[in-house]
């Protein structure tokens, strides 16, 4: 029998977390097995939360772990080494898992020799993709394809992580660079030899991200541009293929600035201020 560990890191979403491991709860049992969830909590609040509902989860054998304020990398850093499962599958603690999860995880790996796994990420309560991307069916994952491997939709073997390391503790929410700690952590895959294998029955359910507050969004290219710079750093003659991830936007950026939202004052100040941002990620990143 296959040994998972979820990994979760939370300090502040008490009905979005409780929806959370219900949903790996409920899995599970349609799975019929006991899912070691290692949550990596924050303040006392929700520690004391979940710790008054643990006797609810039948099917996940939670263990608490309660650390001051950190990164969102470090975080699940901590939950990485506290993890005992052959396969780690790490989520945000605002998503949810589908009721066919486990059991598709189950035959997945009765039948094939994989080491890292991306899964679909939909928007909450909806069958939307979560971001502008969407692939049907299942492939090997190369360089370009990056944006398939995305936080809360990567399930990786612990062999994995005790070869490259875990995830890089300068990205992620929480840092300076705010993003990108996925995108960096495949990179690491790819360059190391490892499969990565994407496949749509897997799903996740996530909020939209649509709607962000807009300094969220702007911090968050901080990140992008980092990665960008890594994707250079790693394949200096592949970077057209990252176009979409920095070229592009940047392109956006001064279409939306000059020629879209050249008469709307706030619309072209927060446009400039992402071009800022990517740009400061992408030079500033070593």
């Amino acid at each position: 029998m296959i040994k998972y560990s979820i990994i979760v890191t939370s300090a502040n979403k008490f009905d979005e977390l409780n929806n959370l491991l219900f949903s790996l709860n409920y899995s599970a049992l349609e799975a019929n097995i006991i899912v070691e969830t290692i949550l990596v909590l924050q303040t006392d609040a929700i520690f004391d939360f979940i710790n008054s509902r643990i006797s609810l989860f039948t099917n996940i054998s939670i263990k608490l772990t309660r650390t001051d304020l950190i990164s969102l990398s470090k975080a699940r850093n901590i939950g990485v080494n506290h993890s005992s499962g052959e396969w780690l599958i790490i989520i945000d603690d605002d998503a949810y898992i589908d009721l066919s999860f486990f059991k598709v995880f189950n035959n997945l790996l009765a039948s094939n020799k994989f080491t890292v796994i991306a899964g679909k990420l939909l928007e909450s309560g909806t069958n939307m993709p979560l971001l502008d991307i969407y692939v049907t069916g299942s492939k090997f994952l190369d360089r370009k394809d990056f944006r398939l491997f995305m936080g809360s939709a990567h399930f990786i073997s612990k062999s994995v992580f005790d070869k490259i390391g875990n995830y890089n503790e300068n990205l992620g929410a929480g840092t300076d660079n705010f993003s990108g700690e996925e995108s960096e952590l495949f990179f690491r895959i790819i360059e190391n030899n490892f499969e990565v294998y994407y496949i749509d029955s897997l799903i996740i359910y996530h909020p939209s991200i649509k709607n962000q507050p807009v300094n969220k969004q702007v911090n968050y290219l901080k990140g992008q541009g980092a990665v960008a710079r890594i994707a250079y750093n790693l394949y200096p003659n592949f970077f057209i293929n990252y176009n979409f991830l920095f070229l592009k936007p940047i392109l956006g950026y001064i279409y939306y600035s000059f020629v879209s939202t050249p008469n709307n004052s706030n619309g072209f100040k927060i446009n400039l201020r992402k071009l800022a941002k990517l740009l400061e990620g992408f030079f500033l990143y070593r």
